[in-house]
């Protein structure tokens, strides 16, 4: 048997540092994704992520195990790149599923394969 529990404001023992809970429900992130992007990916380490796709050279795209309720959502990202220069990210798309991101070299555009790809994605979940 399941049960609720109906609370306004989380609170620590002391009564310090409370929060209220539409802040917990609507500010938390609903996704978390680090991906090593280089040769055959690999999730290290996720939240709400049921898979992960190479499209090919620095094009990623990772699924959610719950959708958001639409496409209208925040998704950010960084990258932790290999050499030669710095790395752009760019979200080509999003979709209520999943999120398509591509890494390109700041030096020429070209698509590159990043060390490290890190997302947090926040919105509302279907």
């Amino acid at each position: 048997m399941a049960s609720i529990l109906r609370v306004n404001t989380l609170t620590d023992a002391s009564s310090n540092n409370s929060i209220a809970m539409s802040f917990v429900a609507g500010g938390s992130a609903k996704v978390y994704i680090d991906l090593t992007g280089t040769s055959t990916i690999n999730l290290n380490k996720s939240l709400n992520v049921s898979g992960t796709t190479d499209n090919g050279t620095g094009d990623y795209t990772y699924t959610y195990s719950n959708s958001f309720d639409g496409a209208n959502y925040s998704v950010v990202c960084d990258v932790a790149f290999t050499s030669g220069g710095g790395q752009n990210t760019r979200v080509t798309s999003a979709t209520s599923g999943n999120a398509r991101i591509l890494t390109t070299n700041t030096a020429n555009a070209s698509a590159v394969d990043s060390l490290k790809l890190y997302g947090v994605n926040h919105g509302d979940l279907a």
